[in-house]
């Protein structure tokens, strides 16, 4: 029933898929932390991307190759600063009608 799985072209578009997918998020949170001034951020989410082609094990797969670390900076870490020494969040800015 699912014979299909096993073919090397599902599993070619799926990596594929998978590649585009992780490569969008990256690129988007890059440019996010380097819009931001968040030039550590950048680096830590280049190596993310990268870091699978280097060192490809469970961990940097799931943070780089299935785009974990930068969607989690696009959407959380990307809104912590720092003001004063203190760690500042800033707050989801909706637009009004």
């Amino acid at each position: 029933m699912f014979e299909f799985l096993t073919t090397d072209n599902f599993q070619f578009g799926i990596s594929i898929a998978l590649l585009v997918w992780s490569a969008v998020w990256a690129l988007l949170a890059m440019w996010k932390s380097a819009k931001k001034g968040h030039g550590i951020w950048f680096v830590v989410l280049f190596l993310s991307l990268i870091g699978w082609y280097l060192y490809p094990n469970t961990l940097t797969t799931v943070v780089g190759f299935f785009g974990a670390l930068p969607i989690l900076y696009f959407f959380v870490l990307s809104r912590f600063s720092f003001k004063d020494n203190n760690l500042v969040f800033e707050s989801w800015k909706f637009k009004k009608k």
